[in-house]
């Protein structure tokens, strides 16, 4: 699946964050309703990376819009990087660098540079993921005193 938005919205606020991680919670919320329907839970691996695209609309029996350049190319293979880092989802420092704040509850995770086949040079990648709790740390105020 491809999720689109002109760069600057998608940044802005890190909306484009925000998409993959509300997507990964609706599928851990409904795990039941999957499990019960389909017998098993989609697992979710996402690459973020932005840039100049081509979009033509192409009409065949449907409308259809296909992407193509470098920056389709580059995402595809920081996607496939998630299998090797153990990660689900990857970002650009390209993108990253872009965006003025995490949603809360997100941390980024600086990962080493990888040569990403089909281009020249090295990208840098982060691992994004929700913030863990501790196991003695609770969510929201203190219980009162009994």
């Amino acid at each position: 699946m491809i999720i689109s938005w002109p760069l600057m919205r998608g940044v802005e606020r890190a909306r484009c964050v925000d998409c993959v991680f509300v997507i990964r919670r609706t599928l851990r919320d409904d795990r039941d309703r999957w499990v019960r329907r389909f017998g098993f839970v989609p697992q979710l691996r996402a690459a973020l990376h932005g840039g100049s695209v081509v979009t033509p609309k192409i009409r065949v029996d449907r409308h259809m819009i296909a992407y193509f350049g470098d920056v389709m190319n580059a995402t595809v293979r920081l996607e496939g990087l998630c299998r090797e880092t153990k990660r689900s989802v990857l970002v650009s420092e390209a993108v990253l660098c872009r965006m003025p704040v995490l949603p809360d509850g997100i941390e980024a995770e600086a990962l080493r540079r990888h040569v990403v086949r089909g281009r020249s040079g090295e990208m840098v990648v982060h691992a994004l993921a929700e913030r863990r709790m501790c196991p003695g740390l609770r969510r929201g105020p203190p219980s009162p005193p009994s």
